[in-house]
């Protein structure tokens, strides 16, 4: 496995989609606790989203991704790292010492919410990509791999003009107060908006959802996420 990629699986070790349970619940954010206002009836249809296809981009939705080194890679005790939503806390609570080892040559690379990539081919249920954001010798086009399709939206984040990277080892994104995943330190999304001590996150597929503003750091959209020090890592 990459170096980078095993130092990503244990970063990612406490990120997961199950919503927060027991004494670990976290508190709700005040600002987004209302019910949400009804909205008029309309006719207009509901669309359906485009499909992955190959020979295009897409982008990752879930809070993690695993790159496999093909679709026959994945083990029975892999089965929650390929769902939507990824259980990447029931993954890694499934795994022996002698599961971690074999993931050698097994799972590559990593990749959180919103990031994108080139997809290759699609074969049943798995689309063959490579992740331009993660350079290698591999392939010029950026890190090679596979993915399950059910982890991967057609449509892009909304275009805006300020980014929110995650700061906090994770962080939860909530839907009017209720808490709806858990991503990784690193997660960098579009801002559509802040009201209080939230920020509205666009994410691919069109969904916005909020998080507590102590979480992330805000830049232009066109600045880099920043460089942690050694020692905040």
């Amino acid at each position: 496995m990459h170096a980078v990629a095993c130092a990503l699986l244990l970063l990612v070790a406490a990120c997961g989609q199950a919503a927060p349970v027991a004494s670990g619940s976290p508190t709700p954010l005040s600002s987004a606790s209302a019910a949400p206002s009804p909205t008029a009836v309309t006719s207009t249809p509901r669309r359906t989203p485009p499909e992955v296809r190959g020979g295009a981009p897409a982008y990752v939705a879930v809070a993690m991704a695993t790159v496999w080194r093909s679709p026959s890679s994945p083990r029975p005790v892999d089965a929650p790292a390929l769902t939507n939503p990824v259980r990447v806390r029931e993954w890694l609570a499934a795994l022996s010492a002698s599961d971690q080892s074999g993931l050698i040559g097994r799972a590559d690379t990593q990749m959180l919410l919103g990031d994108q990539v080139e997809v290759l081919a699609l074969s049943g249920a798995w689309a063959s990509v490579v992740v331009p954001d993660q350079a290698t010798t591999l392939d010029s086009r950026g890190y090679p791999g596979w993915v399950p399709t059910v982890q991967l939206s057609a449509v892009a984040p909304p275009a805006a003009e300020s980014m929110a990277t995650v700061i906090t080892p994770t962080a939860w994104l909530f839907r009017s107060g209720v808490p709806v995943t858990e991503v990784s330190f690193g997660t960098r999304l579009p801002v559509m908006g802040i009201q209080g001590s939230i920020a509205l996150l666009g994410l691919p597929g069109s969904e916005v959802l909020d998080a507590p503003l102590t979480a992330v750091a805000i830049t232009s959209s066109t600045a880099a996420a920043g460089r942690p020090t050694g020692a905040a890592v």
